[in-house]
């Protein structure tokens, strides 16, 4: 039986049996490439997650609005409106990727198809884009076309929902898709240098 990947929530660190992949979050973070988050409030991670879960169970036809939280209401309500207005159709939520070359890892959001092409969809629930974002996609996107070299990624876009109003409001941030996935290696490449320079120092 195939060994499964695993995320420890505690490191961000994700395993495939005894090797260690670096999360693409953690590698950001390490660069001083992304927003801290360590100290953010609970109240906003506890917030994200909700609505990342209840997105998810949109997509699989299987929420029970009944159970929403009134706070994650407009959240729901922006990301029905998106799928209205765009006609995206979800294929894969929480996709969890390993790279067994390059060594790192992460969790893919959403996986679907707008106007018949496939991608990568990031779900932001934050007031504005972390610029990191650009680099996280493209790392989203090295990990699928990996394993799924018959159906590569077309696009890849953030969507930033929020809590204006009681229907909530969406954007669709498309300005990233264009960007060379070598961006992300050059990324990766700075990383293993910084690492193996500190434990030659060390």
């Amino acid at each position: 039986m195939p060994e499964t990947l695993r995320l420890d929530e505690k490191t961000h660190e994700y395993w495939l049996g005894k090797r260690k992949f670096e999360s693409v979050t953690h590698i950001l973070q390490y660069l001083g490439l992304t927003n801290d988050y360590s100290n953010i409030s609970s109240f906003y991670a506890e917030r994200g997650t909700a609505v990342h879960k209840a997105v998810e169970f949109v997509d699989k036809g299987t929420l029970d609005d009944n159970t929403l939280d009134p706070i994650i209401r407009p959240y729901v309500a922006a990301y029905r409106r998106f799928l209205r207005e765009s006609g995206y159709v979800p294929m894969h939520w929480e996709v969890p990727l390993h790279h067994p070359i390059l060594g790192y890892a992460g969790t893919i959001d959403k996986v679907g198809r707008l106007n018949g092409r496939p991608g990568i969809l990031d779900i932001k629930t934050a007031r504005s884009v972390d610029p990191a974002v650009e680099l996280q996609l493209c790392a989203y996107a090295v990990l699928w076309d990996e394993h799924h070299p018959e159906s590569p990624a077309a696009w890849k876009y953030a969507l930033q929902l929020n809590d204006e109003g009681p229907e909530g409001k969406y954007s669709l941030v498309t300005k990233y898709s264009g960007t060379s996935i070598s961006a992300w290696l050059s990324t990766l490449d700075v990383y293993k240098w910084k690492i193996k320079n500190r434990r030659l120092a060390a």
